[in-house]
């Protein structure tokens, strides 16, 4: 987090410092996710240490800590994507306030692509007749020649390069670019990037931009200039055909393909007219309902068609789209699984519409989110799973807890609690050391869950301590056997480092609701009967009584008075003389010291 806001060391954040101006939205969805109990996920826009902005997105999780609610948030930088994306709306934007005149769309194109570039200048040349012509340009300065000789510049070469690559030159004025080619040094030229541009099979053109500074175009810079070169050769060839609708869709088309998405674009009845090739391939895998129809088909027929799982998700897609068209909302975004083969893949969709005054027409957008789904999943998996034996921890248990006492005072059943205890862990543990500790717990929660049922939970309090929850109980004889079982199941030797190890366990069980209506109560009755199951003699099973229960009672009291005694002057030294009967003689002496209560008087000391 520190890394991605610019921050080498621990800083001082604060919230205005990182939010600045969106402040209040963050503490909106704070509030939010503490009051929904539930998962929120919002964009939210974040400064670096040098006051730049970073696009992110914030998934807040509530979880109940120890009875104290807490949020857990997962933040994702998407400063690339959003820039990438607002690229390619003014890309698609531009598309489609194309004209029936080739040149100013060409105009058009190497303005957009200089802007978003964010170079000093942008060219379109093409080599016609051996002569090198400028023929649309953004930011040249006034004396630019736009008719130039090729020999020697910079765009000749890329041109007669072949291919489609990405043409970098940097450092120009030590290049023999400076000699050969007179804007380089006239103009102060730093940096050139080009692309060539394409026409009937041929290179006619470059389209490039330039830099007073050093420039490293990113691979998304690359693949911007290529999307805006195929769209220059498209206005090239539709100057050759003049076919403008024809063209134009060519455009959509080329954009369409360069996406990483998958897209399509439905009619206002939810006929598709064009989808790019990663919608496609999609279809041909048949991931979802969602992204199988093709060109031709109808949308709103193939989310109808959808069975099972995806029947909800499909509709719900579906009425989404359909309150964009209507203009009730002016976007829609749902997320949904899908299986791939085994593995569950994650997607957002999107859905826009298309401005102008044209016919209505939707954008639909199916985004891979798998990653990020995978990342929030571990995350809640962490608040509420033991990491080392991948058990349900305290949190979860006592949530389970309470959903199996309402159920239970729901149907009028029985619920069962059963706490465990391994005999004697710790001599294992420092005997063979902690590892062997941790193995043999692991061990234990594998035999444990070998033993419940499907609706059943066993859960890892901490250290050597588990606990089962059985559900839809009947009566406590099939507790007792389940108890029984769990003993007989750790009583086969563990091997833990190559050694045969044997553990024994004591169980102490609570009864909903004759030993405690909710799931405090039942664990600290069941935690009395299992300390009395250890002093019967361990490796044994013990219900819970109102007699335990008063026990343990009287001997907390006991404790909390003992704990007391020596600075309230209660303790007392006896000695007892050892005489050997036969001689008379003292062999020997003990100190006994003795507890004499201003209450109770001299207290026994089995007591």
């Amino acid at each position: 987090f520190h890394h991605m806001l610019g921050y080498c060391g621990p800083p001082p954040l604060t919230l205005h410092e990182i939010l600045g101006p969106g402040q209040e939205e963050i503490e909106r969805i704070v509030a939010n996710a503490a009051r929904e109990n539930g998962q929120i996920s919002r964009e939210i826009r974040m400064y670096r240490q040098d006051g730049s902005p970073v696009d992110t997105v914030m998934s807040m999780n509530r979880i109940d800590v120890e009875g104290k609610g807490m949020l857990c948030g997962v933040i994702h930088d998407i400063t690339e994507r959003k820039r990438t994306e607002e690229r390619l709306a003014k890309l698609n934007e531009c598309f489609l306030e194309f004209t029936a005149e080739p040149d100013r769309n060409i105009q058009r194109l190497t303005a957009l692509c200089g802007e978003l570039m964010g170079a000093a200048c942008a060219l379109y040349n093409r080599l016609t007749n051996g002569t090198l012509l400028t023929l649309a340009h953004w930011q040249a300065p006034p004396d630019f020649n736009p008719v130039d000789s090729p020999d020697g510049h910079i765009c000749h070469d890329v041109i007669k390069g072949g291919g489609n690559q990405i043409f970098v030159v940097r450092d120009l004025p030590r290049t023999p670019y400076a000699e050969t080619d007179p804007n380089v040094l006239r103009y102060n030229l730093k940096t050139y990037v080009g692309v060539p541009v394409r026409c009937c099979g041929s290179n006619v053109g470059s389209l490039c931009v330039v830099y007073h500074r050093d420039f490293v175009p990113t691979e998304e810079d690359k693949k911007l200039m290529g999307i805006v070169a195929v769209a220059v050769e498209v206005a090239e060839e539709s100057k050759l055909a003049s076919e403008f609708l024809r063209e134009s869709e060519r455009f959509a088309r080329s954009t369409l393909e360069a996406l990483p998405e998958h897209v399509a674009i439905l009619e206002e009845d939810g006929s598709i007219v064009a989808v790019n090739q990663q919608w496609r391939s999609s279809a041909a895998r048949k991931l979802s309902v969602l992204q199988s129809p093709v060109e031709g088909d109808n949308y709103f027929e193939a989310c109808n068609s959808a069975a099972g799982k995806e029947k909800e998700y499909a509709g719900a897609f579906a009425a989404g789209i359909r309150s964009v068209l209507r203009g009730k909302r002016e976007s829609f975004s749902m997320e949904y699984p899908c299986d791939s083969g085994g593995e569950q893949l994650w997607f957002l969709g999107r859905v826009n519409r298309f401005s102008g005054d044209g016919p209505k027409r939707i954008v639909v957008v199916h985004e891979n989110i798998t990653e990020l789904k995978r990342a929030e999943i571990n995350i809640q998996r962490l608040a509420y799973y033991d990491t080392l034996t991948g058990l349900p921890n305290r949190l979860l248990l006592q949530d389970r807890l309470r959903q199996g006492i309402k159920r239970a005072e729901r149907n009028r059943q029985l619920l069962a609690l059963l706490f465990l205890d391994l005999d004697h862990f710790k001599v294992i543990n420092d005997t063979l050391g902690h590892a062997a500790g941790d193995q043999l717990l692991r061990q234990v929660a594998t035999r444990l869950n070998s033993h419940v049922r499907a609706y059943d939970t066993v859960a890892r309090m901490g250290g050597d301590e588990f606990v089962l929850v059985l559900n839809q109980v009947t009566d406590t004889g099939k507790v007792s056997i389940v108890a029984k079982n769990i003993i007989e199941a750790l009583s086969p030797p563990f091997e833990v480092s190559g050694q045969e190890v044997f553990v024994t366990t004591s169980i102490g069980i609570a009864m909903y609701p004759t030993d405690g209506t909710d799931g405090e109560r039942l664990l600290k009755n069941a935690d009395t009967a299992m300390y009395r199951a250890k002093e019967r003699g361990r490796n044994a099973y013990q219900y819970f009584s109102a007699e335990l229960n008063l026990k343990a009672e009287e001997r907390l009291v006991m404790e909390t008075n003992l704990r007391h005694a020596l600075e309230k002057g209660e303790l007392l030294l006896y000695y007892q003389l050892w005489q050997d009967l036969e001689s008379g003689r003292i062999t020997g002496m003990e100190a006994l010291l003795r507890w004499r209560h201003p209450v109770w008087g001299m207290v026994l000391p089995d007591s």
